[in-house]
């Protein structure tokens, strides 16, 4: 909400940051629902490199100890490489 209590919506062709890729949530299929903030909307994070959506965490479970590119370019990048932080300012 901004001053006024004027509502603010993103128009649809407006692109996520970096190579992020906005999906309609598969679980309410663009409804809305609690896994996707009501919004009908899920962002999906993709390799700084080439944008592929498949990418593991090096430690199986958080982005603590970096990522690695899984079916694109075999990058690896760590948590705090500025263009996947990007990706979560959407």
């Amino acid at each position: 909400m901004h001053p006024g209590n004027e509502v603010v919506v993103m128009a649809e062709t407006i692109a996520p940051p970096g190579r992020a890729q906005v999906a309609r949530c598969p679980d309410c299929r663009g409804v809305g629902c609690s896994d996707c903030g009501q919004t009908g909307k899920v962002l999906w994070r993709a390799c700084p490199q080439c944008g592929d959506i498949g990418f593991d965490f090096i430690n199986g479970r958080t982005e603590q100890d970096g990522m690695i590119c899984r079916l694109g370019c075999g990058h690896r990048w760590s948590a705090d490489d500025p263009a996947w932080r990007a990706q979560r300012l959407l």
